[in-house]
């Protein structure tokens, strides 16, 4: 189990950069001695388990790929 479904109740998702988000979570596994998943497998199953989807964004000249609602 890699603790995304937890992670998730209190994590703040919408709009922040995913390697943000991931760098949470995996501060968060460690805390909680789960063994993290990966950015790739970690962004898709944000998108299944918590509803969001990735988008890309230009801010200030430099590309992002942020979590968005549905």
């Amino acid at each position: 189990d890699c603790g995304l479904g937890e992670f998730l109740k209190t994590a703040d998702v919408l709009n922040r950069p995913t390697y943000e988000v991931h760098a949470d979570y995996v501060r968060w596994c460690r805390e909680n001695c789960i063994n993290p998943t990966n950015k790739m497998t970690f962004s898709k199953m944000v998108g299944k388990i918590g509803g969001y989807r990735v988008i890309d964004k230009t801010i200030r000249q430099k590309k992002y790929r942020l979590f968005a609602a549905m």
